[in-house]
């Protein structure tokens, strides 16, 4: 597990990989009002990884003033668009 958000995975990611071969998804977040963001290495089947947070559900509070977004403890998800059963959930190596 690593400490960041779904910005700093993805901005990361993108640079590393090209920004002219790879692809950023903003989105505006199913909990709250702040954008989301996927890295994706091709649009063929739109294939994404993504920074989540490791607990879903969050309280109204939390929605309104959602301040676990600059930094909260979370995992990598890989996989075809949203989260379904053909998904990989893993641990990526710190590449610092």
């Amino acid at each position: 597990m690593r400490y960041g958000n779904c910005w700093i995975f993805a901005l990361r990611r993108w640079w590393r990989e090209g920004p002219r071969e790879t692809y950023l998804v903003v989105r505006i977040s199913r909990h709250t009002w702040v954008p989301h963001v996927f890295f994706a290495p091709s649009i063929d089947g739109l294939w994404v990884e993504e920074f989540k947070p490791l607990k879903g559900r969050f309280g109204w509070l939390v929605r309104w003033f959602p301040l676990y977004t600059v930094v909260f403890r979370g995992r990598v998800r890989r996989g075809v668009g949203e989260e379904h059963s053909g998904t990989k959930v893993g641990r990526v190596r710190d590449e610092t």
